[in-house]
């Protein structure tokens, strides 16, 4: 079925929405008949629809009328804690394709972090694109936190000191014994960074560095904290107080590849 998600500027119509209409009997169960690739193509939907109505995060977008573990609201205008962080990157999906365009206030989404997996083996720095604009991580870097998987209950936090780990008791630093396996210790991440035009408008992402046999998802958790402001910032010699939006990585990347294609 093919749709409008607003009314034409002209006269002619043209249709800039799709939405699949799948037949259902009452006995039959939809998941059993959707293979996996069929999921992974639902995940990205999730996105994709919304960008098809707007690219400019001064456009209102609804969060809540999707119902998916792969994006959620901030409790009281702060980041997750570590045990929910935890338990979404052990989530068995694969993650949003993209962050969406829109208006993102105390939310997050959990993203498919494949691309910037095989980025960093390449020695090249990660990348999260989204509409909101310039960012700036001055100060702040992605030192990594440990957490020893457990039998029983979730990971607990450990500390690595010249290669050791070990916990902190009572002010002094005691090395476990014996030591864990490397497959037993999930090495996490986080980057912080604030809006350039608005510090008080905060982003963290978090992502694994180190994947167990039960990890195995490349995953990231991008939160956004705060009130986005309404201002726009120039940037470089524009005479218009319109700030630019990056252009994404898959299209640089597809634009890379077709000049060293062609002569």
């Amino acid at each position: 079925m093919w749709s409008r998600t607003k009314q034409p500027d002209t006269g002619v119509w043209v249709p800039n929405h799709f939405v699949p209409l799948v037949h259902q009997s009452d006995t039959e169960d939809l998941n059993s008949t959707l293979d996996s690739t069929a999921h992974t193509h639902q995940e990205s939907a999730l996105v994709s629809d919304v960008s098809l109505a707007s690219s400019r995060p001064s456009d209102v977008f609804e969060m809540g009328n999707i119902d998916t573990p792969l994006r959620g609201e901030l409790q009281s205008s702060s980041f997750l804690d570590n045990t929910e962080c935890l338990r979404l990157l052990a989530l068995d999906l694969n993650g949003l394709a993209d962050i969406p365009d829109g208006l993102k206030e105390n939310v997050y989404f959990v993203l498919n972090n494949a691309d910037n997996v095989a980025r960093r083996k390449a020695s090249a720095r990660s990348v999260f694109w989204d509409d909101c604009g310039v960012w700036s991580s001055e100060g702040t870097g992605t030192p990594p936190f440990y957490y020893l998987l457990c039998e029983d209950g979730p990971p607990a936090y450990i500390r690595c000191v010249k290669g050791v780990f070990g916990k902190r008791v009572k002010g002094s630093f005691e090395a476990l014994t014996p030591q864990p396996k490397p497959e037993q210790v999930l090495v996490v991440r986080r980057s912080y960074s604030k809006l350039k035009r608005d510090p008080t408008y905060r982003r963290r992402v978090t992502w694994l560095d180190h994947m167990t046999r039960n990890w195995s998802k490349p995953l990231a958790i991008v939160e956004y904290c705060g009130k986005y402001p309404q201002h726009s910032a120039s940037h470089g010699n524009s005479v218009k107080e319109t700030e630019y939006v990056r252009t994404k990585p898959a299209v640089v990347a597809a634009v890379d590849v077709e000049l060293k294609s062609r002569k």
